[in-house]
């Protein structure tokens, strides 16, 4: 009688053969990332890291290790700040940010597209409050990966952060513009006042869009998990936020405050100083006042491997 190998089972056997290493160090490797991942769910980061980079060690193309890496650097460094919110924790977080982002990148050159690897660099640029940026990094993830869990929550969040810069520039034109017309200088405090108009209408724009975005990421939860979205009634809620600033020409209304009060856990605060994240993984948040700016200013980390 001729037996067959389920084609599962004979992949699990020549995938790491052809990948460079044995069956039994691959094995090996599968084993140190489930102990990261353990250190990892109850916050012990620095065996979590350990225990990752071993994994590594054992098999160099265990895309899943790269990735836990590059996340457990960036809780490192968020979390050493805000433990040590001075210079020193400064110098520590920039370095674990680094590094994250390398093990993103290292993730990328094995996996070309990985999404996961574009959401951890987005992610990074959130934390650095480079919206910008951080927006295209999921806009990556989302085009090599449509209905990836986060991706849009925190697009939408990142467009949100632009219209409040937008309005506090808006903010800004205006009163530029009434300290001119006290000056008597009516023609430059009309251009300021144009200013102001289309800043705001910018910023409405933005909220247009992160409501949409959100919509968005609730729809491709609902198709894609059999649970409900975590926070999603918060999430609504905060929908309900951005159009009704938006019907306001992007002002924060009683309505909108209504709605606001009624959120607990998840998305950004209503000012200029900081995007209060959401509960995923439970993390700590650096607001804008305390980004990382000589770190996340670069557009990549370093070129070495990280000690």
């Amino acid at each position: 009688m001729i037996r067959t190998i389920g084609v599962g089972l004979l992949g699990a056997v020549i995938l790491p053969m052809l990948a460079g290493c044995s069956t039994e160090e691959h094995e090996k490797a599968l084993w140190y990332k489930e102990q990261g991942d353990y250190f990892y769910q109850n916050g012990k980061w620095e065996q979590a890291r350990a225990e990752f980079k071993a994994a590594l060690a054992k098999d160099e193309d265990l895309i899943e290790a790269y990735i836990a890496l590059a996340y457990t650097c960036r809780m490192m460094g968020k979390v050493e700040y805000i433990k040590s919110p001075n210079e020193y924790g400064r110098r520590v977080a920039e370095k674990m940010y680094q590094e994250a982002h390398w093990w993103s990148e290292q993730c990328l050159e094995k996996e070309e597209g990985n999404p996961e690897a574009y959401h951890l660099q987005g992610l990074l640029w959130y934390d650095a409050c480079k919206f910008d940026k951080a927006i295209d990094s999921f806009d990556e993830t989302l085009d090599h990966d449509p209905h990836h869990r986060h991706a849009n929550k925190y697009k939408s969040m990142c467009l949100f952060m632009q219209g409040v810069q937008l309005r506090g520039e808006a903010s800004a034109a205006k009163e530029k513009a009434d300290k001119l017309t006290k000056e008597g200088a009516e023609s430059e405090a009309n251009l300021e006042l144009e200013k102001q108009i289309d800043l705001n209408r910018e910023a409405v724009e933005k909220y247009e869009i992160a409501a949409k975005t959100m919509e968005s990421y609730l729809t491709n939860w609902d198709k894609n998990q059999t649970e409900k979205a975590p926070q999603e009634g918060d999430l609504r809620n905060w929908i309900r936020v951005l159009r009704e600033m938006a019907k306001a020409d992007g002002a924060e209304t009683d309505e909108a405050r209504i709605y606001m009060n009624k959120i607990k856990n998840v998305a950004p605060a209503l000012t200029e100083k900081g995007a209060r994240e959401g509960s995923e993984g439970g993390e700590p948040v650096i607001r804008e006042s305390d980004q990382l700016p000589s770190m996340m200013g670069k557009d990549s980390g370093s070129a070495n491997q990280p000690k």
